[in-house]
């Protein structure tokens, strides 16, 4: 009997990711200027996680990086907007929804806020991805998670870091 239900709800699970990743291609549609930018990341996130998703130790989320490209090629509300759609969908579809992503969504919204005034947009693409992890390890140890959440912060930091370099060179 344990075992029907478990089953079961692991079917509506799937049947309500695919809905909200279908749902939230459609909000995109509809609310973004250049959607094929934004359309390339949350594809190319939704992919990365769907593959590389299941490595927990990796921790290498690309939703906080491309919600901070989005906000130095166009706004807040770009990013904000991405966040708030790709955020959810992509956890929920690559199985990761958990406590873990409410400290992600809250870090990346503070991090967006910070990031956006004036003098620290130019800034934005080499060092809010230290700040989006510094100020989650803040989070986890508030939440009383873990010691170590810190060591894949950091691993989280030091990959992107370097990717936001590279990246940075070229817009």
């Amino acid at each position: 009997m344990r075992q029907k239900l478990k089953k079961k709800s692991w079917k509506w699970m799937k049947l309500a990711a695919i809905l909200l990743f279908f749902i939230s291609l459609v909000l995109f549609l509809f609310f973004f200027k250049n959607i094929l930018v934004v359309i390339g990341l949350y594809l190319f996130c939704l992919l990365f996680m769907f593959r590389f998703g299941q490595f927990i130790f990796l921790d290498l989320d690309p939703v906080p990086f491309s919600a901070i490209i989005l906000l130095c090629i166009y706004d807040l509300r770009m990013a904000l907007y991405f966040i708030l759609l790709a955020l959810p969908s992509i956890d929920m579809v690559s199985s990761r929804l958990n406590h873990f992503s409410i400290i992600n969504f809250l870090s990346l919204i503070l991090t967006v806020l910070l990031f956006n005034l004036p003098p620290m947009k130019s800034t934005a693409l080499y060092f809010a991805i230290l700040v989006f992890n510094v100020i989650r390890s803040i989070l986890n140890q508030a939440f009383g998670l873990g010691f170590q959440t810190l060591m894949f912060n950091m691993a989280h930091a030091c990959v992107y870091f370097i990717l936001g370099s590279v990246i940075a060179f070229f817009i």
